[in-house]
């Protein structure tokens, strides 16, 4: 007893220490700290002390101007090392000239995300899936009075998480949440944001871990959360965990916690409270029974009994038949010994692997745990051992229970996102040839969560959202659901002038992937020259360079020979993606094939890019596709077009999914750019040509309002320009910059150059600004409207106006900075004004340009070039 209170006096002692130092180091903001968590102002705590014991982990900076994640990813020995990051900052990071947080403006990414890192997709929810895929979902994220009690104030599972350290060269720990953070499952957005991404990727479902004990229920709020969510359609299931409650984490299975106990009595109050589950639409059924799963039935004094029971109330209480399951990880029997009706494989707990720790030449001295080969797993399901029963495929991403129990952790190596997905390939394969039903097709992950076992699906810092993406991969199947009916194939060559980053081209990816979901088109890419998107166009579809298959000095016969080779044969149309495409239209003209031109481009960008080619691309093209009616009246005008020869079909982009609690993400996410919360965040975009995209007049705006006394915002530009680049009039791009500079506007404006998740940006801010002196649509404006964002434009820039209109935002005299920063004023100050404009702007786009509106008419264009019959009536997937 002494020597407990010694030890509760000296943790006292250092903690009263620590926060002294944070105290007089005045880098912690207490009314800061106080206005970012209105939990802790409300509860009355001591801020510092809050901060120390649970801000760290439950991911809480103690000021604007110092980030807990940044600095603990950015300095792994001080993760480690376990200290606190404020402290270490104060101790010896100054000193030693360590960065406290990522420059203001900048990636959030950028810094952190290594070469492995994969962002988030904008692909929509797969239209057809090959097998269900159910994820183990642990929910001991938040607070709960047991675990104050057994383990400290505050726990949840962050707290062993965050406290791993590694075990040998390039162990990877600790590991670190990505774009969910170090969440808390109360708060109710979190729970959306995993099932908006749980869906895109091809998830089919979760499956709970419930803790019940003789009518004690604990960690059920996420559950509960879940189900009282009724926007979503994601599957569920409950597995209970029906053993005690122990400290079998840190080896001591037998100090009990929480006692289970299992009775006749007690088997029919847990039937009895569960069933209510099973009545959700959303619970996961196979043959229409509702799913159970038992984590050990071998511990009931009779599992068949127990099943009888079971059984037999849910056919009393209207529910019917029930489907009862197990995962193989303490009991491997076949399930009929048991009353079940299948077993559920529960890796790594896959049977007896070689330990491999003798290999490990850097182990830490006083490692007592063991290391095995996750590859070994893999190997297993190349050749399945098969079972006289029903047996459900599982798979693991990883293992290593590091957080748990340290230097007696369990780790396997060798895990990498590829040999998942091989993984899993195999899995669904064997899964299809066992089961010919879709409805029995379900494959268990373990898990979506379990971080301190290092067994997650959840996008992490180092691989990102890798192993989704593959998920996504293996477990998408093309679908006759949602597809165009209309006979026998057909093929298109896509011509694209490059593959840079710029609008037609994210158009000309949409548009393929979109035919891809929807049509039998056989479809390739032929690019005119590369770009950073190529690697992106050749993993959708079969992409190739010019300059890869013809040379320059071969006659036509040889490059086009060369070209349908190729293709394999001739196609049925050619597709050019943009009028910049024209230095090829004399040559594929050749080959007799109609050719259907989308123009995408006004005066400016044709004199830059195909201003001695026009004449080809009129000649050669059977009919023009213009994104809106200003490109139409332009090739109207200037190349004498035929108006009956013009199609005018809008840009449009997919349709991102749901935001929830919108305005509760976009300040997170702009916490997490490093963005200013207390203002008004104004973007604008574009790339390539600055004076076109009118970037000086976005700095000329933001001088106005500086002039007129406004401070409350912040422009940021999403993009990147040549500094050489010259108008005659304005002169160079990087004089504006120096000027920009020397004005001290960079306090104000922003520029963060080229960026890969464009949307994320979008939903960080309030307002966004098409500046353009002359944009023929405005691919980036629609997603500002998807992101809700109001948009203020100019008169006469093309067709920008036409969608902006009175509802969705200000038009403004054209190329006119001072009208500009007036409107701009007029929905900083209006905030009631700028929501309702974002809410119709994301209305409108939502109803007329998402890809599922408009390319249906795009489809139809083509199969008339094409010389296509027409398709029949189809319904959308939803």
């Amino acid at each position: 007893m002494v020597l407990v209170r010694s030890l509760t006096s000296r943790s006292r002692w250092k903690r009263f220490r620590l926060r002294q130092r944070i105290r007089a180091s005045g880098l912690f903001d207490v009314s800061w700290y106080l206005v970012q968590n209105p939990d802790v102002a409300r509860s009355g705590k001591d801020p510092i002390l809050h901060y120390i014991r649970h801000g760290v982990s439950e991911s809480r900076n103690p000021s604007p101007n110092f980030d807990n994640e940044y600095y603990l990813t950015k300095n792994p020995d001080v993760a480690a090392a376990s200290m606190n990051p404020l402290d270490h900052y104060i101790r010896f990071g100054k000193i030693e000239g360590r960065s406290p947080r990522r420059a203001p403006g900048t990636n959030a990414g950028a810094i952190q995300r290594p070469a492995t890192y994969v962002p988030r997709s904008s692909e929509r929810r797969p239209a057809a899936l090959k097998a269900r895929l159910i994820a183990f979902y642990l929910p001991q994220f938040h607070p709960i009075p047991e675990n104050d009690a057994f383990w400290g104030k505050g726990f949840t599972e962050w707290t062993n998480v965050t406290r791993a350290a590694p075990q040998f060269d390039d162990h990877y720990q600790p590991r670190r949440p990505a774009d969910l953070g170090f969440y808390d499952l109360r708060v109710k957005d979190i729970q959306k944001e995993q099932i908006e991404i749980a869906l895109q990727y091809g998830v089919s479902g979760f499956c709970f871990h419930f803790y019940w004990f003789n009518g004690k229920r604990v960690l059920e709020m996420p559950i509960k959360q879940f189900v009282e969510n009724d926007a979503h359609e994601l599957g569920f299931c409950i597995n209970w965990a029906n053993e005690p409650w122990s400290r079998r984490w840190h080896g001591l299975e037998q100090e009990v916690l929480i006692a289970q106990s299992h009775s006749p009595e007690d088997d029919l109050a847990f039937i009895e409270y569960v069933s209510r589950y099973f009545r959700d639409r959303r619970y996961i059924r196979i043959g229409g029974k509702p799913l159970l799963m038992i984590y050990r039935p071998g511990l009931f004094p009779s599992a068949a009994e127990t099943a009888q029971r079971w059984r037999a109330y849910c056919r009393e209480a209207g529910i019917g038949e029930i489907f009862l399951a197990y995962p193989q990880s303490f009991d491997k029997d076949d399930p009929a010994e048991f009353g079940f009706d299948a077993a559920v494989e529960f890796p790594p707990n896959l049977g007896k692997f070689r330990e491999i720790s003798g290999r490990i030449p850097t182990l830490k001295s006083g490692f007592r745990g063991k290391v095995f080969d996750w590859t070994e797993l893999l190997k297993r399901s190349r050749a399945y051992p098969q079972v006289p029963y029903t047996l459900f495929r599982g798979l693991c991403p990883s293992w290593d229970n590091t957080a748990r129990r340290m230097e007696a952790a369990h780790i396997l190596v060798n895990a990498s996102p590829p040999r998942y997905a091989e993984w899993l390939a195999n899995a669904v394969a064997d899964t299809c040839d066992r089961f010919a039903d879709f409805d029995s097709r379900l494959i268990f992950v373990n898990a979506w969560n379990e971080w301190a076992e290092g067994a997650y699906l959840e996008p992490d810092a180092r691989y990102g959202y890798a192993y989704l993406q593959q998920t996504r991969n293996v477990l998408s199947a093309p679908s006759a659901a949602g597809k165009f009916p209309g006979g026998a194939s057909w093929r298109v060559l896509f011509v694209s002038h490059d593959a840079a980053l710029g609008g037609a081209q994210a158009s000309l990816i949409d548009i393929v992937q979109w035919l891809q979901s929807h049509t039998e088109l056989e479809i390739k890419v032929l690019c005119l020259a590369g770009g950073e998107r190529l690697e992106q166009f050749r993993r959708i579809v079969d992409t190739a360079l010019l300059d890869d298959l013809v040379s320059p000095t071969e006659m036509t016969a040889t490059k086009l020979a060369r070209i349908a080779d190729w293709y394999g044969g001739r196609p049925d149309l050619i597709y050019c993606n943009s009028l910049a495409t024209g230095r090829v239209h004399a040559l594929l003209g050749e080959l007799g094939i109609p050719i259907l031109t989308h123009a995408r481009e006004l005066a400016t960008s044709v004199a830059r890019y195909a201003k001695d080619d026009m004449e080809d691309v009129v000649s050669h093209t059977r009919r023009f596709v213009a994104c809106s009616p200003s490109v139409r009246d332009y090739l109207v005008a200037e190349h004498k077009v035929e108006t009956n020869a013009i199609d005018v079909i809008p840009s449009a982009v997919p349709q991102p999914g749901a935001d929830p609690g919108q305005e509760t993400q976009r300040l997170e996410r702009r916490r997490l750019a490093g963005w200013p919360v207390d203002k008004t965040i104004v973007l604008g975009s574009g790339l390539a040509m600055p004076f076109r995209k009118g970037a000086d007049l976005f700095i000329e705006v933001a001088r106005v309002l500086r002039a007129r006394g406004v401070e409350d915002y912040h422009f940021y530009w999403l993009g990147s320009f040549p500094e050489r680049e010259r108008d005659e009039a304005l002169g160079t791009w990087s004089q504006h910059l120096d000027r920009m500079r020397a004005d001290g506007l960079d306090e104000k404006v922003t520029f963060l150059g080229d960026v890969d998740d464009v949307r994320g940006y979008l939903r960080a801010a309030d307002l966004f600004l098409l500046t353009s002196r002359e944009e023929p649509f405005g691919r980036v404006m629609l997603e500002a409207a998807f992101a809700e964002l109001p948009v203020i434009c100019f008169a006469g820039s093309g067709g920008a106006p036409d969608f902006v209109e009175d509802d969705a935002g200000i038009i403004v005299e054209r190329a006119d900075p001072a009208a500009m920063a007036d409107a701009t004023l007029k929905l900083i100050r209006n905030q009631p004004l700028r929501m309702q404009l974002g809410r119709q702007a994301g209305a409108k786009a939502r109803r007329h340009f998402s890809t599922d509106q408009v390319f249906p008419r795009l489809l139809s264009t083509m199969r008339k070039v094409a010389g296509q019959p027409p398709a029949g009536p189809i319904i959308m997937p939803n």
